[in-house]
């Protein structure tokens, strides 16, 4: 299946090599021509959570390219210290003795391999393992879900056969080489629209209306907006400190009608709405209410806790998407990557909405 990615539709890359991993999976190959830490911070931590208790006995392995100094030495040795044992490779490091760090021929692969028994999963396109690439740049790639492990081992042993172990007399050489090529590293980025090694910031957001300035949701709805036409909706978390066990996400009024309700039966009362089908990982929740609450004047989501396999929700942007069985439910950081490329996509179709007339958290469609 071919997945593509924009502003519009952000994340579709961590998406696709995301939903590669699971219990089973056996080992993780991921071959790319750069690397930062914020990708590594993004992508690395739901994979774990994705594959459980099993994360460290699983073989990892990591190649990646020192072409042009793209890739942070930071993210190479914080792979290499990192208790979870990843083995790290580096594709062509002759490129160490060449002027500029400038190959004869670029090491450009993207290839994220994870193994299941016999069976090998793949993501292979245009995304690096950089923040930008797995959430906001435009990137395509191609999702195989069946391939067999030994046209991956064959294809991986084509990838990785000019390459040579991490070590730190090779890391210490790049970084002593890294700082001595500017003139050359601007050069290259001179021909590029973006420098995908560039973090995702607030900096993206730099458009974004202050959220006094606002209209709720609701007053969007009045206007003609309708929920059920977008396939995703966030919504800030704030501190979560509704119900003992900080799982009642406030929704703004109207929230309900996402998730294909259509009450608007806004009085005094408690009112159960419905009990919309929540997806995580491998969970299925059918018995999460949603209800209005006349004495606060907010909609609340019971979310799954973290004993049932839910989240932490606290501080976090939480993410409900649109499939055939459900809303899958992710939740991230409000100031990381991902968030900010939900809010992005949302910004850019001017889709931001304060949740209710009082208070400035806020809550978004794509």
């Amino acid at each position: 299946m071919l997945v593509v990615q924009d502003v519009l539709h952000p994340a579709e890359m961590t998406a696709a090599v995301e939903s590669l991993a699971d219990e089973t999976t056996s080992s993780l190959r991921i071959g790319v021509a750069y690397a930062t830490a914020p990708g590594i911070h993004l992508l690395l931590p739901r994979l774990r959570a994705r594959v459980g208790r099993r994360w460290r006995q699983i073989r990892k392995t990591i190649l990646v390219s020192l072409d042009y100094g793209y890739t942070q030495p930071q993210a190479l040795q914080e792979l290499a210290d990192d208790p979870d044992c990843y083995e790290v490779l580096v594709a062509r490091p002759s490129v160490l003795g060449r002027s500029g760090l400038r190959p004869s021929a670029a090491f450009h692969a993207k290839v994220y391999l994870l193994d299941r028994g016999d069976v090998s999963g793949a993501l292979v396109g245009s995304a690096n393992l950089t923040d930008r690439a797995l959430t906001i740049n435009t990137e395509a790639g191609y999702w195989i879900t069946d391939a067999t492990v030994a046209s991956a081992n064959a294809a991986w042993a084509q990838l990785t056969a000019d390459s040579a172990p991490l070590t730190a007399a090779l890391l210490d050489q790049y970084v002593q080489l890294r700082p001595s090529i500017p003139h050359e590293r601007a050069h290259v980025l001179a021909l590029t629209e973006v420098d995908e090694t560039a973090p995702v910031t607030e900096a993206v957001l730099a458009g974004s209306t202050a959220p006094a300035e606002l209209h709720t949701f609701w007053e969007a709805i009045e206007a003609g907006v309708r929920p059920p036409s977008f396939d995703h909706l966030w919504i800030e978390a704030g501190p979560m400190t509704s119900g003992g066990s900080h799982n009642q996400l406030e929704l703004p009024r109207g929230g309900n009608r996402f998730f294909g309700f259509e009450f608007s039966a806004y009085g005094d009362e408690h009112e159960v709405i419905g009990q919309p089908v929540l997806v995580a990982g491998g969970s299925v929740w059918i018995d999460r209410p949603l209800t209005w609450h006349g004495h606060n004047r907010m909609e609340r989501l019971n979310l799954p806790t973290q004993a049932q396999g839910g989240y932490d929700y606290a501080g976090s942007a939480v993410l409900f998407t649109r499939t055939p069985v459900g809303f899958r439910l992710e939740v991230a950081a409000w100031e990381s990557p991902l968030a900010v490329s939900w809010r992005n996509a949302s910004l850019q179709l001017g889709t931001t909405y304060r949740l209710g007339q009082a208070g400035l958290r806020v809550c978004g469609l794509y």
